[in-house]
């Protein structure tokens, strides 16, 4: 089957609408600091990222962005995150494995 771009980007589309509404449901208070016009704006940087270390299962998709919400700047700057989720689409350890071995975050909760 050929999908063409425009597929493609209802594709994209549909896996963003997803992963916030899982969000929402599940982990509300992550969303908080994001104002509800700019969410899927900020979902596609964490998806692309998601998808470029091999990401594919909405399971996988939700707690990587939602790792990128609870840790926020420090998820992208962090030698030892960077180093893990290396490792992740290198094949070595799995993404659930990797979200255990990350360090402790600040509180998003007051």
């Amino acid at each position: 089957m050929y999908l063409d771009n425009e597929r493609i980007g209802l594709a994209l589309v549909q896996a963003i609408n997803n992963v916030l509404y899982l969000l929402d449901l599940n982990r509300p208070n992550l969303l908080r600091h994001v104002p509800e016009a700019w969410r899927y704006a900020y979902a596609k940087q964490p998806l692309a990222g998601a998808r470029a270390i091999g990401l594919v299962s909405m399971r996988d998709l939700v707690n990587y962005i939602s790792m990128t919400l609870l840790y926020r700047e420090r998820w992208y700057n962090d030698a030892q995150m960077t180093a893990l989720m290396t490792r992740v689409k290198r094949g070595d350890i799995a993404f659930d494995d990797a979200i255990e071995l990350l360090p402790p975050s600040r509180p998003t909760e007051p």
